[in-house]
């Protein structure tokens, strides 16, 4: 899990040993805290380690519920899990807006979700209905489909939690023509969220978070036209973003937070699917694709033994999946692909943009942002920050002047 410094009086907590009860007891997120209003919206579950990262503290980030922080072997009412922490944590309660994935990790496991499936939670807490009882002040409203998020008026709404899928939200290739009818693209959570913390009262500025993780997962899987269309989605989301903020007054930021092993040898021809031949070998006078990963699932379809290397355009013509879920040869079999060891680049539009031009240590896109948007003592005369990120694509708005 990333450990964020406080964005607010910017104060340092400690980082906790992985996997150790004892570095979580006794600490939580509440050393940080954010003066702008916040939010956030993403494909992954809400309590997915990067969006984790904006209001929790946790030694491991796969301790999403209260069975899991059980499971490794440490007690739930003294260590946190991260879903207890986004609502009833000191960072986490103060979130106007929340989208994404993940009912399971909320809901008890004697209770279902709207899909059917019944919770993860072993303490027979609904965090979903204590959401709802701790917003005292104001008009709070929770959804779980693309429907009841469209049919929303935000201006009555004070707190806003939609959680759509009982775990992350499907590919957008998978949405659409008839599949997953319930589920909301990217691009329209974006624009909700901003419509949200866009509102006059909120003369402070606001942070907004927005997260494509499913980019990574695709690429994960090996599944690269998957991976291509989901960067499209994630694109509109940025795009509608940054339509809705003011370059003159917002730091627009895009950034990637890990790379994948994935490569594009040879020369293909332009205009042509993802998976076609770049050329032939000169050692075996086969071809290879245009893509390819250095790990992950599709090393057992593109190479036999006794055989060795199979022909791939072959495997590819013989293949009954569609398109979409065709995947490509990896070179090393795992069950899913690592991520890649490339520099993670920044780019900006805005005020302050020249900050943010290159390659940066991510501890430093923090402290830019901080400064930029005039949150800490020492600042660049600016007045409030809003934030947007993706998994493989991390996109960043920062408000600058009231």
């Amino acid at each position: 899990m990333y450990g964020y410094q406080k964005i607010g009086n910017f104060m340092p907590f400690s980082i906790p040993h992985r996997l150790t009860c004892e570095s979580w007891t006794g600490s939580d997120a509440s050393g940080f805290s954010y003066d702008v209003i916040p939010g956030f919206a993403t494909t992954s579950r809400v309590t997915a380690g990067s969006s984790a990262a904006l209001y929790g503290h946790s030694a491991d980030a796969r301790w999403e519920n209260d069975a899991d922080v059980t499971a490794a072997g440490c007690n739930p009412a003294e260590v946190r899990d991260i879903a207890y922490q986004l609502i009833h944590g000191e960072v986490g309660k103060r979130f106007t807006v929340i989208f994404g994935g993940g009912r399971k990790n909320f809901i008890p496991s004697t209770a279902t979700d709207a899909s059917g499936a019944r919770g993860l939670r072993a303490d027979g807490k609904n965090l979903i209905e204590e959401w709802k009882q701790s917003k005292t002040t104001g008009n709070a409203v929770y959804i779980t489909t693309g429907g009841e998020l469209a049919a929303l008026d935000t201006s009555k709404i004070d707190h806003l939690l939609g959680l759509f899928d009982y775990d992350q939200l499907p590919y957008a290739a998978d949405v659409g023509n008839g599949q997953n009818p319930d589920t909301p693209p990217l691009v329209r959570m974006v624009h909700y969220s901003l419509e949200m913390l866009q509102k006059k009262e909120h003369s402070n500025g606001f942070l907004l978070f927005v997260e494509d993780g499913n980019i990574l997962r695709a690429h994960q899987e090996n599944k690269p036209n998957k991976a291509f269309q989901q960067v499209a989605h994630y694109s509109m989301a940025f795009d509608m973003g940054h339509m809705m903020v003011s370059e003159t007054n917002s730091l627009v930021v895009s950034l990637n937070d890990v790379g994948s092993t994935l490569s594009l040898p040879g020369y293909p021809e332009r205009d042509t699917d993802a998976l076609v031949s770049a050329g032939t070998s000169d050692q075996d006078s086969k071809p290879y694709l245009s893509v390819s990963y250095a790990t992950g699932p599709g090393f057992d379809s593109y190479y036999k033994l006794p055989e060795g290397r199979l022909d791939p355009v072959t495997v590819l013509q013989n293949a009954a999946t569609p398109a979409k879920e065709r995947i490509c040869s990896a070179s090393v079999p795992m069950t899913a692909g690592v991520n890649g060891g490339e520099d993670a680049m920044v780019y900006a539009s805005g005020p302050w943009a020249f900050m943010l031009s290159g390659a940066y240590e991510q501890n430093f896109v923090a402290h830019a942002i901080t400064f930029a948007s005039c949150i800490t003592d020492v600042c660049g005369g600016a007045s409030s920050v809003v934030l947007s990120a993706a998994t493989v694509l991390l996109a960043i708005v920062v408000k600058l002047f009231a």
